[in-house]
């Protein structure tokens, strides 16, 4: 199992990440090549806000919400045009003798004049959350021409 699924197992369950990419499926009506989490900080720690469906066409950035809702982005691949990564490392003091890291990643995709996509990731698994990532967006994405 590769870190992306170990990371979706552990922060949603099969049932409502079925329920997720239930609609987006059917519109896209292409084989899904991968789902990247994302994983915003809150109060509560990391939390899974949104995933990331590739398929060989299109990035669907589909937002977690309550209920039977369904909310998504679609955008066509091959308007991509620059990916940037950035990885950080934030430390945090609670009292005075408490620190705690917090290993993070952003990716945005560029896709357009003033339009991106924002991938984003908090946990000890950055370093391979990224290589996945890239391995299902590669660099080549923004080598076309238009």
């Amino acid at each position: 199992m590769n870190i992306l699924n170990k990371i979706l197992d552990r922060s949603i369950t099969q049932e409502k990440f079925d329920s997720l990419l239930e609609m987006p499926r059917k519109y896209l009506g292409e084989e899904v090549l991968g789902v990247i989490p994302n994983l915003t900080m809150t109060n509560e720690g990391p939390v899974l806000s949104r995933v990331y469906m590739i398929t060989k066409s299109y990035l669907c950035e589909i937002k977690i919400s309550d209920g039977d809702n369904s909310h998504f982005d679609l955008v066509d691949k091959a308007m991509v045009i620059n990916i940037r990564v950035a990885t950080t490392v934030t430390t945090v003091s609670i009292g005075d003798e408490t620190t705690i890291s917090y290993k993070a990643a952003t990716i945005r995709i560029v896709h357009g004049p003033n339009m991106e996509s924002v991938i984003e990731f908090i946990g000890g698994e950055r370093d391979e959350w990224v290589v996945a990532v890239l391995e299902l967006l590669p660099a080549s994405l923004a080598c076309h021409r238009h």
